[in-house]
């Protein structure tokens, strides 16, 4: 494109700029349109593509549990809990990772693809800690096990 407004005595000077259009699409020249004596400099202004959109981080996470915010659960051997997190803002968030302090004491089963739930399931006594963590941002709950009262 530069070479033919060369030959036409027209000396372009190119510059790159955020757009929605692709990158080298020409978004605007200066004096279209106009007549302009030659030799002469017009402004081409070129996509540089669509500005990237940053990613919110991760401010806080929080594991609940029935619908509460919880960091400290008894549970009974053998039942089963399903813990969700609850992440700000909302909709962000790539690796979301359940661990357990101590698999003797409770299992973590990971219910959806986005990991925001997981089912615990109480499988010896004592006590354990489910951690949660979010980019780098993590939320840890007491689960404490007892065997049925009979």
């Amino acid at each position: 494109m530069a070479s033919a407004f060369r030959e036409l005595g027209i000396e372009p000077d190119f510059r790159e700029i955020a757009a929605n259009e692709p990158a080298g699409t020409v978004i605007n020249i200066t004096s279209v349109g106009q007549e302009v004596e030659v030799p002469a400099t017009i402004t081409v202004y070129v996509s540089g593509g669509a500005p990237e959109m940053p990613q919110p981080k991760v401010q806080s996470v929080a594991i609940t549990y029935a619908n509460n915010e919880k960091n400290d659960v008894t549970m009974t051997t053998d039942e089963q809990a399903v813990f969700r997190a609850r992440i700000n803002p909302v909709g962000t968030g790539e690796n979301i990772i359940w661990t357990s302090s101590d698999p003797d004491v409770f299992e973590v089963a990971v219910i959806n693809a986005e990991a925001t739930q997981a089912q615990v399931t109480a499988i010896g006594t004592g006590n354990a800690v489910l951690t949660v963590s979010v980019d780098g941002v993590r939320a840890e709950c007491t689960i404490r096990v007892r065997q049925p009262s009979t």
